[in-house]
């Protein structure tokens, strides 16, 4: 007749380790569908904050040129 067979059980030194966290440091967590929305639309304000910056200074620098053109009656380089 074959020995009884042990039941299945821990080893008491890896009873409170936890080996498989190794694995889940690297990954990224699951965002919900408002969470992505969230961002994509914060993600277009801040672009279209950052465009109309760009077109203030744009516009600026045109009246400046404007100004100098007006003053001298050329053109600058």
């Amino acid at each position: 007749m074959a020995p009884p067979v042990s039941p299945c059980c821990t080893h008491p030194a890896n009873a409170t380790r936890h080996p498989g966290l190794v694995l889940l440091k690297g990954r990224k967590e699951r965002r919900t569908k408002a969470q992505v929305a969230e961002d994509k639309s914060h993600a277009l304000e801040s672009q279209a904050t950052k465009e109309a910056a760009l077109q203030r200074g744009i516009d600026r620098i045109a009246g400046i040129e404007a100004a100098m053109q007006g003053k001298t009656g050329k053109t600058p380089l």
